[in-house]
C-alpha cells in the first residue's frame, strides 16, 4: 500500500502560491516608451544640409538617432548619441532620407525605435527647360545673355535676365558645320565651329548678329573649344593646338599649330599658362606669354580628359569614366594629383562656381562636387537630365544653366 505525505504536499502548494505572489508583485524593468518624432515633418523638403532634428521628451536620459538613405535602415549614414530630445546633423549629399530615434532609461535599458520618418534634402531645384534647335554643347553667359554653341544649329542667343525663363533672341549658323565651344570677349562672340575652327561674331546687338571673321585653314583641325587671352584665341582643335591672332577680328591670323596624336577637346587659361584636355594623353600645360607658345608640362590622368576648368592653383579635369580629377598646378611644369571623385556617367565638361565644381556627366546629368577641401572633395547633388554636355553659371550666381542634348537649356535654381 502506498502512503502519501500530506504535510509535504501542502508545503509544496504553499511554496508555489508564494512564488506566484512574488512574481505578481515584482515586475521586470522596461525601457522608455517609443519617442514621437516632431521635426522635420514627414516628406518635408529641406534646403540646408545642417538639419535640426527634434522629438518628444519621453523621460530617457540618452537617445540614439539614426539617419539613412535606405527606408529599411540597412545602411546607416549617421548614428549619434545625445542627452536631449534634439540633435543637429550635417548631411553632405542631397537626396531622400529616413530617420528614427530610441531612448535609454536611467537603469540602462533601451526602448524601441520610433516610427521612422522621411524627408528630402534639395539644395538645387530644376525650374525650367527651354528647347533648343540643335544639340547645345557649350554656353557662355555675359551681361544677361546666354550664348549657346548649339551644335548643328550654330550659335543661339537667349536673353537670361530672368534665368528661370530664358527667351530666344537670335541665331546665326552654317548648316555644314557643328558648333562646339563658345567664348565672349567684349562685344565679340567666338565659336569653335568644327571644320571652321574659329567663327567670330559681332554681338554688339544680340538681336542682330553679324559675322566678322572666319578661320578654316588648318587641316586636320576641328574646333572643339577655345579660350581668349588679350588679342589671342587658343583653340583645342582635335588633332591640333592652334594659336590665332585676333587683333583684327575681321581677319583672324593663324600663327601657330601643334599636332597631337589624340583629340584636344577642351582648353582653359590661367594667367600666362593654358591647359589642354587631350583625352588619352591627359592634360598638357603651355606657356602662352611667349611666341611661339611652349609646352612646359604634362599630366596623364587615369581616364579620358574631356574638360578642364581652373581656380587659383587648382585644375579640375572632367576625366570620362574616371570622374573628376583635381590637379595641383601651382607649378605648371610639375603638375600633381590631389584627389579623384568617382562620379556616375561619363564626365564631359567641368565648370567652377566658387567652391562648387559642376561636372556634366552625359546620361547621368549634372554632378555637383564640394571642393572646399580640395584633398577631400565629395558630391553634394546629382541633377538627372537625359544627356548633359556643359553648364554655365548666371551672372548673379543663383542659377545653373545646363546644356542638355534632349531638353535644351535646363535651369537649376540654388536654394541657399
Amino acid at each position: 500500500m502506498i502512503r502519501f505525505n500530506y504535510r509535504f504536499k501542502i508545503n509544496t502548494w504553499l511554496a508555489l502560491v508564494l512564488l506566484l505572489f512574488v512574481f505578481a508583485c515584482i515586475r521586470p524593468l522596461s525601457g522608455p516608451s517609443r519617442p514621437v518624432l516632431i521635426s522635420p515633418e514627414e516628406l518635408a523638403v529641406l534646403y540646408s544640409p545642417e538639419i535640426n532634428f527634434k522629438w518628444n521628451n519621453n523621460g530617457a536620459v540618452l537617445y540614439v538617432i539614426q539617419v539613412t538613405g535606405d527606408a529599411k535602415f540597412r545602411s546607416v549614414i549617421v548614428e549619434d548619441t545625445v542627452d536631449a530630445p534634439e540633435a543637429v546633423v550635417f548631411l553632405k549629399t542631397d537626396g531622400n532620407y529616413w530617420w528614427r530615434v530610441k531612448g535609454q532609461s536611467e537603469e540602462g535599458l533601451w526602448g524601441d525605435w520610433s516610427e521612422p520618418r522621411s524627408f528630402i534634402l534639395q539644395r538645387f531645384v530644376l525650374v525650367n527647360k527651354t528647347n533648343t534647335t540643335g544639340y547645345p554643347h557649350d554656353i557662355a553667359i555675359h551681361a544677361n545673355y546666354a550664348y549657346v554653341a548649339d551644335g548643328q544649329a550654330g550659335l543661339a542667343v537667349f536673353q537670361v535676365e530672368q534665368p528661370g525663363q530664358p527667351i530666344f533672341i537670335s541665331r546665326i549658323m552654317d548648316s555644314l558645320n557643328v558648333a562646339w565651344g563658345v567664348e565672349v570677349k567684349d562685344s565679340l562672340v567666338l565659336v569653335a565651329y568644327g571644320y571652321k575652327e574659329l567663327f567670330i561674331v559681332n554681338a554688339r546687338n544680340p538681336e542682330n548678329l553679324k559675322i566678322m571673321g572666319i578661320l578654316e585653314y588648318p587641316q586636320p583641325g576641328y574646333g572643339y573649344d577655345l579660350a581668349v587671352l588679350d588679342s589671342w584665341a587658343f583653340i583645342a582643335a582635335g588633332a591640333q593646338f592652334i594659336a590665332i591672332d585676333i587683333s583684327q577680328p575681321s581677319y583672324p591670323n593663324l600663327r601657330f599649330q601643334y599636332y597631337y596624336p589624340r583629340n584636344c577637346r577642351d582648353i582653359v587659361i590661367k594667367e600666362n599658362h593654358c591647359f589642354l584636355a587631350c583625352e588619352q594623353l591627359g592634360v598638357t600645360s603651355w606657356r602662352v606669354d611667349t611666341f611661339p607658345p611652349i609646352q612646359v608640362g604634362a599630366f596623364d590622368t587615369e581616364g579620358s580628359s574631356r574638360g578642364v576648368a581652373v581656380r587659383d592653383n587648382l585644375l579640375f579635369v572632367a576625366d570620362g569614366r574616371n570622374g573628376l580629377v583635381i590637379v595641383n598646378v601651382a607649378v605648371p611644369e610639375n603638375m600633381s594629383s590631389l584627389a579623384t571623385v568617382n562620379l556616375p556617367g561619363y564626365a564631359n565638361s567641368v565648370t567652377v562656381d566658387d567652391t562648387l565644381v559642376l561636372v556634366a556627366c552625359g546620361s547621368e546629368g549634372l554632378a555637383i562636387v564640394n571642393c572646399v577641401q580640395p584633398e577631400q572633395p565629395y558630391m553634394v547633388a546629382q541633377i538627372a537630365t537625359p544627356y548633359a554636355y556643359a553648364t554655365g553659371v548666371s551672372d548673379d550666381g543663383k542659377y545653373y544653366l545646363i546644356c542638355d542634348r534632349d531638353w535644351g537649356i535646363v535651369t537649376i535654381r540654388k536654394e541657399f
